[in-house]
């Protein structure tokens, strides 16, 4: 049998809901756009009300009070089969009476477990790399990320930027979360492919009325170039390991780009051994101008 929700997390929870109050069999929990396409019936599940708050209350009291957070990290994936991992995940924690997060040797534990990491490890990184723009008043970020990060991310910086109206767009799914002052942050889709709106700013039922793409860049950006090239050394620079510890698919929406101008005249190559391990004097050891034997400044 196959399963239909809404694609939130609450229409997951109810339908995860009917699937252990019925015992069911059970071969496919679909969100409606995947459903759309399927060969096989399936058979719609409407939202419980207050599904949210009584599936924590009960999760909290017969398994942990952390696993509806591992869940909710865990569904943000988007893996195809997600919502069939997290129902085995609940089936073996009921089975046992607690978490079952320790037990990796269950495929659906496992995958849960290393869906929600990803999560939170991608979340974590994009709260340190997204960069804003102001543009008409309103601070805009643009990102893409491998997961559903938006309602991780919103939060994070609603709490930091409470003051400040703000937008962070995701291109790749076409949404953008919204926070203005005084107001609960939500999330909208954009219109994406339109020609004569190339930034997807046009809102669906919403009137539009967001701010456009930022044109030239503002002097704040230009001063966190020039503060980005001042305090590298160039000596120092190491783009294998620069691309080790932040990936090139963070690199698209950045101010200060890794491996090109940074806007104050710091340019590199990686043809150009300007590391000193990859120099012939740092190989050899021997001194340079102004410098100790290791090509120290």
């Amino acid at each position: 049998m196959f399963l239909s929700y809404d694609g939130s997390f609450e229409g997951l929870l109810s339908a995860l809901t009917l699937c252990l109050r019925e015992e069911r069999a059970i071969w496919g929990i679909l969100p409606e756009r995947r459903a759309a396409s399927c060969l096989l019936p399936c058979e719609p599940v409407l939202v419980e009300p207050d599904i949210l708050a009584r599936f924590d209350r009960t999760l909290s009291r017969r398994l942990s009070a952390d696993v509806m957070e591992l869940l909710f990290h865990a569904f943000l994936s988007e893996r195809e089969d997600i919502e069939l991992r997290i129902l085995g995940f609940l089936r073996a924690g009921l089975r046992i009476g607690r978490d079952p997060s320790d037990m990796l040797q269950d495929p659906d534990v496992a995958t849960v477990r290393e869906a929600a990491r990803a999560v939170g490890h991608q979340s974590h990184a994009y709260a340190g790399l997204l960069r804003f723009r102001l543009t008409a008043g309103v601070y805009v970020a643009d990102f893409e990320p491998d997961y559903h990060l938006l309602p991780l991310v919103l939060p994070h910086f609603a709490e930091r930027l409470g003051d400040q109206p703000f937008l962070i767009r995701d291109r790749r799914r076409s949404l953008a979360g919204v926070s203005w002052p005084d107001r609960t942050p939500f999330i909208i889709e954009l219109d994406a492919g339109d020609p004569e709106d190339p930034d997807g700013l046009a809102t669906t039922g919403s009137g539009g009325g967001l701010p456009a793409a930022p044109g030239e860049s503002d002097g704040y950006e230009d001063a966190w170039r020039s503060y980005f090239a001042a305090m590298a050394v160039p000596q120092r620079i190491h783009p294998a390991l620069q691309r080790s510890n932040m990936p090139k698919k963070y690199w698209k929406y950045l101010i200060e780009r890794p491996g090109g101008s940074t806007g104050a005249g710091l340019r590199y190559n990686e043809k150009q051994r300007s590391h000193p391990a990859d120099t012939e004097a740092g190989r050899t050891g021997t001194s340079t101008p102004g410098g100790d034997k290791n090509g120290d400044c």
